[in-house]
Formats: C-alpha cells, structure tokens, sequence
C-alpha cells in the first residue's frame, strides 16, 4: 500500500535529536487507508498495528502534508480548530466522535500518521496517509406501496402512496419493512425455516413457515413485487456498515468490523438495522431467518443478529423474525 513521504531531511533530524532514543519499531498504519474516502457525520476510526516496546501511541492529525502547522520538538499543534489534532493513545486505535466537528469539513484532505513510543524513545516517522472528508451519496430510498420512489419524510402505512419498502442504493436490493399494526407483515411475527427439500414437520406451506409468509406476500405485490424472497445471510449482513470506509467481514460464525485478525467490539458498527430508524423502522434485537443452509446439515438453518451483526447456526424448526427482499429494478 502505498504511503505519502512527507517528512524533509531536517524535520526527521529536529524530530530525531529532540528525544533520547534507542530504536523502535514504527506502527503500520492500517485505517483509514491512504486516499480513504470518509462520509461526513461518521465517527471516524483510526486503525495501526501494535508495537511490542510501545507504551503508548502518538497520533497527529493534519490539514497540511508536510506538517507544518505541528511542532515536532514540542509535539503540540501551532494550528487549531480542526485542522491539526494530536492524541495520545495506551491501545492500538482511535475513534473521534462526530461531535468533535472533523468530519463536518467536507471536501478537505486530512494526513495522519502515528508513533510508537516506549519508555525513552519513540518511532521514526517518515510517511503519512491521506484522507478525504466527502458528502455522502444517497445509501437508502424510501419506497412506497405502489412501486413508486418517495421523499425521506414518507411515514409506513397502507395508502399507495406510504412507504413499505426500503431500496439499498449500493446493492440494489429491495428491502420489506415491518409494521405493528397486527397484520401480515407485524414485527412480532415469528417463523420456522423449512423448505420444500427438509420439511419434517410438513409445515413447508403454512403461515407460521418462512415459506408461506413469502408465498403471502408475494401474492400482494408488495412495493410493486412478486418476486419477494428470504435474503441470505450475507445479503442480510449488507444492511450493516462499519465506520471509516472499513469494510464488514463475514463468516460462517460471526460479522464484525475487522482488520486482518484484528476485531473490534459491536459498538463499532456505524450503521446496523437496529440503528437505522430512518430506513429500516420496526427493527428488533434478534436473530432474523436467512436462506442459507448449514452445508451438510440440512436441520440447520443460519441466522444473522440484527443487533451485532453476528452469525450463527439453529435448527430450522425454530421460531425467528424474517425481513424479506426482492432484486431491484
């Protein structure tokens, strides 16, 4: 990956003779990656590799490639109000809240780069990553019962015109949304997951079946559709999004936001159903049904948690919610 040199000769010599020093080794830098792309109003994460001698971490946040509006002697910034930031970090990461009004800058070109420091020393530094603050583009509309698309202050109901669908514009996919008005699609509705090729209870076709309910649906062209199924589970695990242009990772266990074989904790998550109130309303914290099978074991169905993002195996005689999609025009 390709790094932004962007120390002169004579900074890494006044940066090097400041302190006394035996060497250390330098952090990789990990997220936001070099020319990352940041949405406005997202928390951002910053990622590096650990040092085993380091004690603590420095991180300098910058307006300016060269640095120059930070004192490498005094380690302070000679310029505020969010166009030079330093942190000092004991672990191996660093969230800035949205609050802090970074992330508000849009269009502005930040450098980071971070230290390792042990108890007399500190890393060399000699490159930095670039990223950019950016408007984010249009993630989710709001579809109404008709098929037609409508603004984002569209309320659920019944009418035509109300909105009962959720299009992701980055997948495509055409999402159900729930209700809590009793009726066929009610959030508290629970389903078994049979199929037509494992169906010892033969309750394939019945209303308490994710069979059936698909089958119901379907019948009333839901958001102009017939073609409404149950998602997979990584089209399920599309519905979350991790801060920073981090990207999930799935597996046959578990969803999380990660780095290599480095995983960080739920809380993590910039967007999950159960968050996204705006877009996916009626959203509970539970497993929720996905088509996919155990392979080997057809008893076994998987589920995605819509609270955490994780994955896990059940038997498919049990009862879960399901939120149905459909491809998309």
């Amino acid at each position: 990956m390709k790094k932004i040199k962007v120390f002169s000769t004579a900074l890494l010599f006044l940066f090097t003779t400041s302190i006394s020093w035996a060497e250390i080794d330098k952090p990789s830098m990990l997220v936001p990656a070099n020319h990352a792309t940041i949405s406005q109003n997202n928390d951002l994460m910053f990622v590096w590799g650990k040092v085993k001698s380091a004690k603590k971490y420095r991180v300098v946040i910058s307006t300016e490639g060269d640095f120059s509006n930070y004192d490498m002697e005094n380690h302070v910034c000679t310029e505020k109000s969010n166009k030079c930031l330093v942190y000092s970090q004991l672990g191996s990461s660093l969230k800035i809240s949205k609050t802090k009004g970074l992330t508000k800058n849009e269009g502005v070109e930040y450098f980071w780069f971070v230290q390792a420091i042990g108890k007399s020393e500190s890393s060399l530094v000699d490159d930095a990553y670039a990223f950019t603050i950016e408007k984010p583009a249009i993630r989710y509309s709001k579809i109404a019962n008709d098929g037609s698309k409508l603004p984002d202050t569209a309320k659920l109901g019944k009418g035509l015109k109300d909105w009962a669908c959720t299009k992701d514009e980055k997948t495509g996919l055409l999402w159900e949304i729930k209700t809590t008005d009793g009726g066929l699609r009610d959030v508290s509705h629970t389903y078994s997951n049979y199929s037509l090729g494992y169906d010892p209870e033969e309750a394939y076709k019945s209303e308490t079946n994710a069979f059936g309910f698909v089958t119901a649906v379907n019948k009333d062209s839901l958001c102009g559709k017939t073609s409404w199924r149950l998602p997979s589970s990584a089209e399920l695990s599309s519905m979350f999004s991790c801060p920073s242009g981090l990207d999930p990772v799935g597996s046959e266990y578990d969803y999380s936001c990660s780095v290599g074989s480095r995983y960080f904790s739920d809380s993590y998550f910039s967007e999950s159903p159960t968050k996204n109130k705006t877009y996916f309303l009626n959203s509970i914290s539970s497993d929720y049904w996905s088509s996919t099978v155990v392979s080997g074991w057809e008893n076994l169905g998987s589920t995605v948690n819509f609270s955490n993002g994780y994955w896990d195996n059940t038997g498919r005689k049990n009862f879960y919610p399901v939120r149905l999609v459909s491809d998309g025009d």
